[in-house]
């Protein structure tokens, strides 16, 4: 069996950031950075890859949540 660890946006986006700005929202899946896969990084990995570089591209594999639904 393959174990994949993948990263999440967790817990909150900064209010007034440019990941909110982008349209981060909680539980978003980061699939990519700047054409480097993101599956199996190790969290501090991946945190230190993405502050050494100086514009980022990321893909994002978007979640969400319908909190109610009338019918």
């Amino acid at each position: 069996m393959k174990v994949i660890s993948v990263l999440f946006t967790s817990f909150s986006v900064d209010a007034g950031s440019l990941a909110e700005e982008a349209g981060f929202k909680v539980g978003d899946q980061i699939m990519e950075v700047n054409g480097k896969n993101f599956e199996n990084l190790k969290h501090k990995e991946a945190v230190d890859f993405i502050k050494s570089q100086k514009h980022i591209m990321v893909t994002l594999k978007v979640t969400f949540v319908i909190e109610s639904v009338n019918f």
